[in-house]
């Protein structure tokens, strides 16, 4: 969880899927290029996109929200967002709509962590400390001499090396 940068591995992906077609560097509708998060940042014809702290102050995220209908509704071709991409628009540019915002978890809606595991595989649930730590496996000799010297030896994880040891003999 701590690796994810909310921009680069969730909204830019959703921005290439839904928006690039029509701000990039060849093409660029009402002046606005998302090739790059700093081209994007410069904003358009009619200035900043997006406001970081409040998506409903953002041109960006009223124009995704509009009526399909509507003359400035966007995408204006293509797949429109999903609800869930929406939503996860809504929390980066709630939050410091930066390249560098990663998830906090413990800052995650719990319908924002929903859509973060069911679609992302980001799994926000609080992990005990041995799922945490890689460990290497002792050699089978070790666990052999334990085992011979009185203690009970069982793996905590198939794919990890915790061992928990308790005493078998008083």
């Amino acid at each position: 969880v701590d690796s994810v940068y909310v921009y680069a591995d969730i909204v830019e992906p959703i921005f290439a899927a839904k928006c690039m077609d029509c701000h990039n560097d060849e093409v660029q509708r009402g002046g606005l290029n998302m090739a790059t998060f700093e081209q994007m940042v410069e904003g358009g014809d009619h200035g900043a996109v997006f406001l970081a702290g409040d998506a409903t102050e953002s041109e960006l995220f009223r124009r995704v929200t509009l009526m399909p209908d509507h003359a400035k509704y966007m995408p204006l071709k293509g797949e429109p967002m999903s609800f869930q991409e929406i939503r996860l628009l809504e929390w980066w540019l709630d939050g410091d709509a930066s390249e560098e915002m990663k998830i906090k978890p413990k800052e995650v809606l719990p319908s924002i962590a929903s859509i973060l595991e069911k679609d992302y595989g980001v799994d926000l649930t609080e992990k005990p400390y041995f799922e945490k730590v890689q460990v290497e496996k002792v050699s089978n000799q070790i666990i052999t001499d334990l085992e011979a010297a009185g203690f009970q030896v069982d793996y905590l994880m198939e794919d990890n090396g915790w061992l928990e040891v308790s005493a078998t003999k008083s």
